[in-house]
């Protein structure tokens, strides 16, 4: 249809290929984020810097705590889900919802 109608090939990108691959790319974006804080995690753990939560998840760990243990664990589950509400409220906003050609609302 867009041959057709001799559609530019800018505006096939943004209302034809765009909304199509959405979903795709926000459901990569989200495993990408996850697998990146697990692995910045992992990597301080590691690495073990001061002051780091790595760290502190490795102290707990080798002391036994597991009060301090859980407790870091979950904050690191927290922080890992903020961010990754917040990255898709971002490619929402950038180009989720409004900018297809006969959307009803």
């Amino acid at each position: 249809m867009a041959q057709v109608f001799r559609v530019p090939f800018h505006k096939k990108i943004f209302y034809l290929y765009r909304p199509a691959l959405s979903p795709y790319l926000i459901s990569a974006c989200k495993s990408a984020l996850g697998m990146a804080f697990k692995s910045g995690i992992a990597a301080e753990v590691i690495g073990v810097p001061d002051f780091s939560i790595g760290a502190n998840l490795y102290e707990a760990k080798i002391y036994l705590d597991t009060a301090s243990l859980f407790a870091w664990t979950l904050s690191i589950i927290l922080i890992a889900s903020c961010f990754e509400k917040i990255l898709l409220r971002l490619m929402t906003a950038a180009g989720g919802k409004g900018n297809t050609v006969h959307e009803k609302q």
